[in-house]
């Protein structure tokens, strides 16, 4: 628990997606899906998560954790995160408050959907080029910025990106990126009535939003 996070019962859940991993005489899917989390919510090297898992080396501990996160990728994140891991009307009836729906649509059962940016913090990376370009000079700090597209009762419905720090991925400038390319089949996603709250960041996008047709409200 203290190393992974998560409980036994959640690890025992999470590891039966980890099921198509083959067994060797190195590491099991569960070796390798412990790992991974210990790094995820500790950091340690790769030559700590070594002498902890008692795995003989940094190369078979890095495999481990590879293929454990492509395994979660693939036959665990998309059951649970992403516009095609739920219909509008399971997010309408689940995941849209009615008092939002009353405050903001008139009482129609229509879709809200809440977008901000958000920070995640990084190493000072080693490539220059990427380093300024992860460089916030808002947070005096290298990042990345995912969007978080969630529901009134703040359940997350998708994460798109991470995009970079610099000037040049404000809000405004990624949603317009996002519509542009429908990335995540966001576009697909969304229907005529739906509604998108979002804060004064995105400005310098409801001329845009307007233009093709998408329905917003920034309190």
């Amino acid at each position: 628990n203290n190393l992974t996070g998560i409980t036994k019962s959640q690890f025992d859940e999470l590891a039966k997606y980890m099921a198509h991993l083959r067994n060797s005489s190195n590491r099991s899917p569960r070796t390798c899906l412990a790992p991974l989390l210990t790094k995820l919510r500790t950091g340690n090297s790769l030559s700590i998560l070594s002498d902890m898992f008692q795995i003989s080396n940094k190369s078979l501990i890095s495999k481990a954790i590879a293929g454990a996160r492509i395994a979660l990728m693939v036959h665990f994140v998309p059951k649970f995160l992403g516009f095609s891991h739920m219909t509008r009307d399971e997010f309408v009836s689940k995941h849209t408050r009615p008092f939002v729906q009353h405050l903001l649509a008139n009482g129609m059962p229509v879709t809200v959907l809440v977008l901000d940016g958000t920070y995640i913090y990084i190493q000072k990376s080693g490539n220059y080029t990427f380093q300024r370009q992860t460089f916030s000079g808002h947070k005096h700090r290298p990042l990345v910025k995912p969007m978080m597209v969630v529901g009134t009762d703040g359940y997350i419905l998708s994460v798109l990106g991470p995009y970079l720090a610099d000037g040049k991925n404000n809000v405004s400038t990624t949603l317009k990126s996002i519509i542009q390319g429908n990335v995540d089949k966001f576009i697909n996603w969304l229907e005529k009535d739906n509604l998108l709250v979002v804060d004064r960041g995105f400005r310098d996008s409801i001329d845009f939003l307007e233009k093709i047709g998408l329905k917003h409200e920034m309190p």
